[in-house]
């Protein structure tokens, strides 16, 4: 699982979900965005980014889930982990 922070909560994704990390440098804030889309990342295609978790501008996890690929922002990195699936709990609402 690739772990990490985001508004003081910890928080993990399967790595075969995850793509790659960067910093949130180069990310474009969008005039009028839609709710939790924190703003996108200049490319071909360009990539929306999202902050359901409401972390700050520190790093961008780049997640392919059902045949999307989007970025997720997030306070930071933690690492890598093995986790227990008895230690995962639900998604956030």
């Amino acid at each position: 699982m690739v772990c990490f922070r985001a508004a003081d909560a910890e928080y993990c994704l399967p790595v075969e979900a995850t793509r790659s990390v960067r910093t949130a440098e180069g990310m474009i804030s969008l005039p009028d965005p839609n709710a939790d889309v924190a703003g996108m990342i200049p490319g071909d295609p360009p990539l929306t980014v999202i902050s359901p978790l409401h972390g700050d501008r520190g790093h961008i996890l780049i997640v392919q889930a059902a045949e999307k690929t989007f970025g997720l922002l997030v306070d930071m990195v933690t690492g890598l982990r093995s986790v227990d699936d008895s230690n995962i709990g639900p998604a956030p609402e």
